[in-house]
């Protein structure tokens, strides 16, 4: 596909029809339209997948004896269960439409596949490489994932056309799986992981370049959108930044050097409405559309439930609080032009039965003790409108409408 212009590759994040033409928006751009993951249900071991997921990623431990318990009681929960929204890709020509994950942090295109043993199909869509007129095997070739929770996928290597959002992207890495953990088995709701990283290398052998590194070079412009809704559709849009889908001036972060790989920024403050004052810190996070939470730092996440009547730390979901609690925002600032405020409505996470009758789980917990960044994950990105921007080296933000 010859592309002579800027142009945008939209995609609404929920299952697409399979088989349906793909609309024009009113300028052209091909958009995916779709609806919310209504089998969306946040769970309280949405903590734990997050901490073992970024532990095991940067070889770190969990140093909190009382996240010992939860990480062994939650094997058989994958990391990527409880994805809110699921995106529809295409594999293959013709394209097989499949509900993917889109992740900023991890670097695989990774799909189930006829590869697999049927009986571990049943209910899922997946892909048929044999089906795929532009399909060729890589021989000799294999790749595998190994989750922090223990879960693992791996497979063999196809290069095929993967259609994002109406765009082709000819001769691109497509991992089929033939192992799946049986953990991951119970999420019938996506049919695997779509990483969009910075600078991650995939995880196969022989190397391949990601698909982003295959599509950068087609985008007018080499970034990406993320524009995430509260309990609602979202979008990502590729190529192009829609100045209707923001208010003010977008605010760009250089990433942090020393973590080149990441999309990781620098925060210098945070406050709460309950404080009276900003504090002033220094803290690398990562910004992961692939978390559905926010972990910081164990002394900001004490001050901030410290706050909040009935709070108690317990040792298999986080910080609980009673549900009636109303919690405070929080705000994380940048710089002193970029600062984004997390709505108390969004901090409540998932109603917690474990931690007590009427205890519900908070949307921001603690880093595990030791490790080097924060993870900004899905909570803080519904309040922002994000934008991944490869040749600045930035990930800038902008506020925008949201849900109160």
């Amino acid at each position: 596909m010859i592309l002579s212009t800027a142009w945008t590759a939209v995609l609404l994040l929920s299952p697409l029809v399979h088989g349906a033409v793909l609309p024009k928006s009113d300028d052209g751009n091909p958009t995916i339209k779709a609806k919310l993951n209504h089998a969306y249900k946040p769970s309280p071991h949405a903590y734990t997948r997050a901490l073992r997921k970024w532990q095991h990623r940067l070889g770190t431990d969990a140093h909190d004896p009382a996240m010992k318990g939860v990480i062994a009681n939650v094997t058989s929960t994958p990391t990527i269960y409880d994805v809110e929204w699921v995106t529809s890709v295409g594999f293959g020509t013709p394209a097989q439409w499949l509900p993917m994950d889109l992740d900023t942090g991890s670097a695989d295109v990774w799909v189930y596949s006829d590869l697999m043993d049927p009986k571990k199909l049943a209910n899922r869509t997946y892909f048929r490489p044999e089906l795929s007129t532009t399909g060729t095997e890589v021989a000799n070739s294999s790749w595998t994932i190994q989750y922090g929770d223990g879960s693992y996928a791996s497979g063999k290597i196809y290069t095929d056309t993967i259609s994002l959002g109406g765009v082709d992207i000819k001769g691109a890495a497509v991992e089929a799986a033939t192992t799946v953990s049986p953990s991951m088995l119970q999420d019938n709701e996506i049919s695997g992981v779509f990483g969009l990283p910075y600078k991650l290398t995939s995880q196969t052998i022989p190397q391949f370049p990601t698909v982003m590194q295959d599509l950068n070079p087609l985008l007018d412009q080499k970034v990406f959108t993320a524009d995430l809704r509260y309990q609602a559709n979202s979008e990502y849009q590729f190529g192009y930044i829609d100045p209707t889908k923001y208010i003010g001036e977008i605010q760009y972060i250089p990433l942090v050097a020393e973590a080149g790989t990441w999309w990781t920024v620098e925060y210098s403050l945070y406050t709460f409405d309950t404080m009276d004052h900003w504090q002033a810190v220094k803290r690398q996070g990562i910004v992961d559309t692939g978390t559905s939470l926010i972990l910081l730092d164990e002394d900001i996440v004490t001050r901030y439930y410290n706050t909040v009547e009935g709070a108690v730390q317990n040792s298999h979901s986080g910080w609980v609080y009673p549900c009636h609690v109303n919690l405070p925002s929080l705000t994380l600032g940048f710089s002193d032009e970029a600062k984004y405020e997390i709505p108390g409505k969004y901090m409540k996470f998932a109603e917690d039965p474990d931690s007590g009758e009427g205890m519900c789980m908070g949307s921001l917990q603690a880093i595990s003790d030791g490790f080097p960044y924060s993870i900004l994950g899905d909570i803080f990105l519904k309040a922002v409108f994000a934008v991944f921007d490869y040749d600045k080296g930035a990930v800038g933000f902008a506020k925008k409408s949201i849900d109160l």
